[in-house]
């Protein structure tokens, strides 16, 4: 059981990070997010469906590979 204030994963461990804007997922492997008042290609690693998750404006934390 995870005791208050403990942390469940360390998300500065994946690299570096920036937050975008979900805007459309054009195919399984590609999805396209506002960055910076920019669009931009981004790699989506799941393959799955996730109409429910991937919605129009919806906030995202992307790695800055």
């Amino acid at each position: 059981m995870i005791q208050k204030g403990e942390t469940l994963f360390d998300l500065s461990s994946l690299g570096a990070t920036v937050t975008g804007l979900f805007l459309r997922r054009p195919n399984r492997f590609v999805a396209v997010a506002e960055v910076g008042g920019r669009e931009v290609r981004v790699h989506v690693a799941d393959t799955g469906r996730l109409e429910e998750i991937l919605t129009p404006g919806r906030p995202l934390l992307l790695l800055n590979n």
